[in-house]
């Protein structure tokens, strides 16, 4: 019903000369407006009311000062969790050396500890959150923690300041995106299908984990066996290889043979294990 409707709609067009009508009965249908829309946030979603105080006071910054630091601020206030990144204090303290030593480190986000970096340089750091362990550290430093309010009120205007990000894809769940695994040069992830040992983890994780005890079990036993306390000279006897029953029971006899090697740092023992129908050495 709909094609004879359009049918009858461009005959009429053509007699009439209207071709744009006819352009627009078979094209103007097809367009797709989900391509053109802006993505991103304009909004808080985050029920949290100290960050739509937060998102309240950087938004009036950003209008009545026009700033582009506010700017900046206010767009990764409103952002998700997962895009408010944490930062690792060793890498705070290596970005803030040379000519920004004197500036505020801004970070919209977490600062957590990195045991690393051994000696805290005196730092003054504005983020959402810090942990304990960075807090106490930058205070015995003789440095400053300091939340977005605070900044608003020393810098309104976001002057001597050095915003920083952290890894937008640094997590685990961007790893399995680029260049196909398997190619040169490729460092992506594969989706396994089947998570266990025998299957694609095999070639993607490299070995099982339970070998990792067997050869710690095998390095323990021939530990022990180069620690044993062996007289160096005259312990060996060549015996024949028709042995009778009563010298294989006899407890005093060996199966193992043991070589004794001289090097200049001092004596080592290499230890190799053989059966009775060759060399018995006699304890």
């Amino acid at each position: 019903m709909k094609k004879m409707i359009l049918d009858e709609q461009c005959e009429e067009a053509a007699n009439d000369g209207c071709l744009d009508l006819i352009h627009k009965c078979f094209y103007a249908i097809d367009r797709s407006h989900r391509f053109e829309r802006k993505s991103g946030r304009k909004f808080l979603v985050s029920k949290n009311p100290y960050m739509a105080l937060l998102v309240k006071l950087y938004r009036f910054l950003s209008r009545r000062t026009g700033s582009k630091f506010n700017r900046i601020v206010l767009k990764r206030l409103i952002t998700t969790r997962v895009n408010k990144m944490a930062v690792s204090l060793s890498r705070v303290a290596n970005l803030m050396k040379d000519r920004k030593a004197g500036k505020i480190a801004v970070i919209v986000g977490p600062v957590v500890d990195d045991e690393r970096l051994i000696e805290t340089p005196k730092l003054t750091i504005c983020a959402l959150k810090f942990s304990e362990a960075v807090r106490a550290r930058i205070v015995k430093a003789g440095g400053k923690c300091l939340t977005f309010d605070q900044l608003a009120l020393l810098r309104p205007r976001g002057n001597n300041t050095f915003l920083i990000k952290g890894a937008v894809k640094g997590r685990t769940a961007y790893k399995y995106f680029g260049r196909a695994a398997g190619l040169p040069g490729s460092h992506t992830r594969t989706r396994t299908l089947q998570k266990g040992n025998k299957f694609e983890r095999a070639r993607t994780f490299g070995k099982k984990k339970c070998l990792k005890s067997k050869v710690k079990k095998r390095k323990e036993y021939f530990l022990e066996l180069i620690n044993y306390s062996i007289p160096v000279h005259d312990n060996t006897q060549h015996v024949e290889k028709n042995v009778d029953n009563a010298s294989r029971n006899n407890p005093t006899i060996w199966t193992k043979q043991i070589n004794v090697h001289t090097y200049s740092e001092g004596f080592q023992h290499s230890c190799n294990t053989k059966r009775a129908s060759g060399i018995l050495i006699a304890q």
